[in-house]
């Protein structure tokens, strides 16, 4: 998805509901949900961090660990376009 695109709460929201896990993060076969909430904030910060410097032209977070009240990026890469 493309984060250069200024995102509002809602759409994170929207974008996250849209994913094959959304069932997973609510909480499945009595596991914990996971923290949306925070998993949003992720989204937002990423699409800020994007906007303020348009010369990254990739990000990839592999994997995002979402728990109960927070979360984790395991591997980040970023490419720059200098």
């Amino acid at each position: 998805f493309n984060l250069a695109y200024k995102f509002t709460r809602r759409d994170a929201k929207k974008l996250i509901e849209g994913t094959k896990i959304f069932n997973l993060l609510q909480g499945v076969r009595g596991e914990s949900p996971s923290d949306i909430e925070a998993i949003t904030d992720v989204l937002l910060r990423l699409s800020q961090l994007v906007n303020d410097f348009p010369e990254i032209v990739e990000l990839d977070i592999n994997p995002l660990l979402a728990f109960v009240k927070s979360y984790s990026a395991v591997d980040i890469k970023i490419t720059i376009n200098r």
